[in-house]
């Protein structure tokens, strides 16, 4: 399991940021952020993980979601939940290699 330690990663300097390790391996190992792409994989996966979350709490609890006239039907969050766990499961995993 992957824990994202986040928000101090955001304060730092881009050098002390090398020295933090805000990724584990299920080894305990950390992985070391060696570049801005890699800092953008974890925002990436953290707010597609949170986006997938409220789709799939939307469409569990059937809340509706109206923009306008038009009601956007329950179905729309399950495609949503899956095609943002599929990018946010993608990141993660560009991460860990």
């Amino acid at each position: 399991m992957v824990a994202v330690l986040g928000l101090k990663l955001a304060l730092e300097t881009y050098r002390e940021a090398e020295r933090f390790h805000p990724l584990y391996l299920e080894t305990g190992e950390p992985i070391m952020l060696q570049d801005n792409n890699q800092i953008y994989l974890v925002v990436s996966a953290i707010i597609f993980g949170l986006v997938a979350s409220i789709h799939l709490v939307r469409a569990l609890n059937n809340w509706a979601f109206i923009v306008g006239p038009m009601t956007i039907p329950i179905p729309a969050s399950w495609v949503g939940f899956i095609i943002t766990l599929c990018l946010c499961l993608w990141a993660v995993r560009l991460i860990v290699s």
